[in-house]
């Protein structure tokens, strides 16, 4: 937890100037995100316009990145999420198709419904248990990627292209690239925050008492959260 002390020495090439539209809470919710969706969407082939994007949890901090980086590329979404007040706050988002992320068969249900009108282009996928991966697989098109971000109980590759045709997954894993792909995302990031193309996520505040952190992993690990937590 390095990055929990006064001071922090890191390498300057992975720094660049926070833009004066947004404060420190808000700025920390968004470099590591938008850099690893965006190696995703590459992955997806974000350049075709009227293509079709099944985001998991997307209530969840990488959920709406994704969210909003589809739209900036004229991709549809559609989205799983769990509690009530998640599918809320994706509808006032403008997500209309929408199943859930915490019942494989309601998911199962919900997909069929979602897919109604042709099966998906790709899946953005973190660290998917029990029957959510098959089921998600089964509502790609021929020609269709399953896009992993997760560190967590994830598929090897051998058991995805057992699941369905070779070559659709892709483990996504920004931390693998190097320094200078790292700099050109980040100064494009703040190039957008600044210029209003993008927005900081929501968050919930704690600070670094023991109690307060001690609450944030807690209600994390319930899955309570909406955006991200920041300490």
């Amino acid at each position: 937890l390095g990055c929990l002390r006064s001071w922090v020495r890191c390498d300057a090439h992975l720094q660049v100037r926070m833009p004066r539209v947004v404060g420190f809470d808000e700025a920390c919710t968004l470099p590591i995100l938008w850099p690893t969706v965006s190696l995703a969407m590459a992955e997806l082939g974000c350049g075709r316009h009227g293509g079709s994007l099944l985001v998991h949890s997307a209530s969840g901090g990488t959920g709406q990145v994704a969210v909003e980086f589809a739209r900036l590329a004229g991709i549809g979404i559609l989205a799983s999420a769990g509690q009530p007040k998640k599918h809320l706050f994706l509808q006032r988002l403008g997500v209309r198709a929408r199943a859930s992320s915490r019942d494989p068969k309601a998911f199962a249900h919900g997909g069929n419904v979602l897919t109604t009108t042709g099966r998906l282009d790709g899946v953005l996928a973190a660290s998917l248990a029990g029957d959510f991966t098959p089921t998600s697989l089964a509502l790609l098109k021929e020609g269709a990627r399953f896009l992993e971000i997760g560190k967590n109980k994830v598929w090897s590759q051998i058991r995805m292209d057992a699941a369905g045709p070779a070559g659709r997954f892709r483990l996504v894993a920004a931390d693998y690239m190097p320094k200078a792909w790292w700099a050109a995302k980040l100064e494009s990031l703040a190039s957008a925050l600044g210029r209003g193309l993008v927005s900081p996520l929501p968050l919930t505040l704690f600070d670094c008492s023991e109690r307060d952190l001690v609450n944030a992993f807690s209600a994390l690990r319930m899955g309570d959260n909406i955006g991200r937590f920041v300490v």
